[in-house]
């Protein structure tokens, strides 16, 4: 995005319309197409429906409904755009939340204009995105659970392991598949056994679970796409 190289198609659910704005003329800046700014969830909802978008930036607190419900009922779509949850909530229940719901990338608000635009080119290129110290604050678990964790994680193949530690570096599939040399689809296969093994149901929430738990250690600033 930033560099303008991969042009998106964006719908922005959020009932701040002066924020709604302000980022949406930074996106068109940009070269980008805003397809909608949607002031509730149900809206950018049906809108996604219409016609194809590429990414949706979506708010949680509304007073005509919910960005939860909104990102959940997306991530129900046969062929959803991913979600990024921008949100000046930070209190750990609510990112857990949005990680369970299915949003592809988290961040606040409050973060550096900067940081808001690098996160949202990589969950439209098909990464993923949270930022750090929000994930340590939601995800703080307890010994058994670690314990456990472990014991899981030794049922991961080589191959799953591998997936894994990629996709907490926030990888795309394509730059997994070759990476790693093999199929999109054999690929597939090894993020839905890893999605199984964890019982999880989404790359957010395995790379969160994964972090969380200490089975693989943080990406450094070399690690990441």
């Amino acid at each position: 995005m930033g560099g303008g190289e991969l042009l998106v198609r964006v719908i922005i659910c959020d009932d701040h319309k002066v924020f709604g704005h302000a980022l949406a003329g930074v996106l068109e800046s940009l070269g980008h197409e805003i397809v909608l700014i949607a002031t509730r969830p149900d809206a950018a909802v049906a809108a996604a429906l219409r016609e194809p978008v590429d990414l949706i930036v979506m708010d949680l607190g509304f007073p005509n409904g919910d960005g939860l419900d909104g990102t959940a009922e997306l991530n129900r779509m046969p062929s959803h755009p991913p979600v990024f949850v921008l949100t000046a909530r930070t209190d750990p229940e609510v990112v857990s939340a949005a990680i369970r719901a299915g949003a592809a990338g988290v961040l606040t608000k409050q973060s550096e204009l900067s940081q808001v635009i690098a996160a949202l080119e990589r969950v439209a290129a098909g990464e993923t995105y949270v930022d750090a110290q929000l994930l340590r604050r939601a995800l703080t678990p307890e010994p058994h659970q670690i314990t456990e964790a472990r014991r899981i994680a030794k049922y991961l193949t080589s191959r799953e392991r591998e997936v894994l530690e990629r996709i907490v570096r926030g990888e795309s599939t394509s730059r997994m598949s070759a990476e790693m040399g093999i199929s999109v689809t054999t690929l597939r296969s090894h993020i839905h056994g890893v999605l199984s093994k964890l019982n999880v149901h989404s790359r957010l929430e395995a790379a969160a679970w994964a972090l969380s738990h200490g089975i693989v250690d943080p990406p450094s600033a070399d690690d990441r796409p």
